[in-house]
């Protein structure tokens, strides 16, 4: 039998999840409202950079390793 262990630690990833959502609803607008449209057109400007989530979770203390 495998043992259940946590190999991450649960406090960060709340946070980042936290982080990620905030600042999709300040870039993309309302959760609810992106998850029901079937089509979204995202304008050149609100694209991601390659480094944005890392600068994210930078900002908030939780950096990727």
């Amino acid at each position: 039998m495998l043992g259940k262990k946590i190999t991450y630690n649960e406090e960060k990833v709340a946070i980042r999840k936290t982080a990620i959502n905030q600042f999709a609803t300040e870039r993309f607008g309302n959760r609810a409202v992106r998850e029901t449209q079937r089509f979204t057109s995202i304008p050149e400007e609100k694209n991601l950079d390659t480094s944005t989530i890392s600068d994210i979770y930078e900002e908030k203390g939780v950096p990727l390793q």
